[in-house]
């Protein structure tokens, strides 16, 4: 069994990475989620699948509430990152998860809407290619 883990290298820090993905990047919503994806070069990217996530200020204020949320969003990914594996494995991606739900959902929730993600974003890449 492969151990699940969602090491520094995996998370996107760079700006220009990140504006980059919603300049450039194609999405896919799946309940309280948006998912945003590029395909990067190589040599940009530190790992094969880079992920990143994000919650919106103005829909929560309490920075506690959007910590949590990041948290919930990080675990769920972590646990079904294997299915954003699958497909395309020489080329690398950056994922980029907006939360864009008004509440804070359950952990279960979240953790299907990741894997409705992993499926579509799977169904799309393979259709392009």
């Amino acid at each position: 069994m492969t151990r699940l883990t969602l090491s520094r290298k995996q998370r996107i820090k760079s700006r220009k990475l990140i504006a980059s993905i919603f300049e450039r990047g194609r999405k896919i919503r799946s309940g309280p989620l948006l998912l945003f994806y590029l395909r990067v070069d190589s040599a940009i990217a530190s790992h094969v699948r880079m992920f990143g996530v994000t919650v919106s200020r103005r829909s929560f204020k309490r920075a506690v509430d959007r910590n949590r949320i990041k948290r919930l969003v990080r675990e769920a990914y972590r646990i079904e990152q294997n299915a954003f594996l699958t497909i395309q494995q020489d080329d690398s991606y950056a994922l980029f998860v907006v939360y864009v739900g008004r509440e804070i959902q359950s952990f279960e929730n979240i953790k299907s809407a990741i894997n409705r993600l992993a499926q579509n974003w799977a169904s799309k890449v393979a259709e392009k290619n």
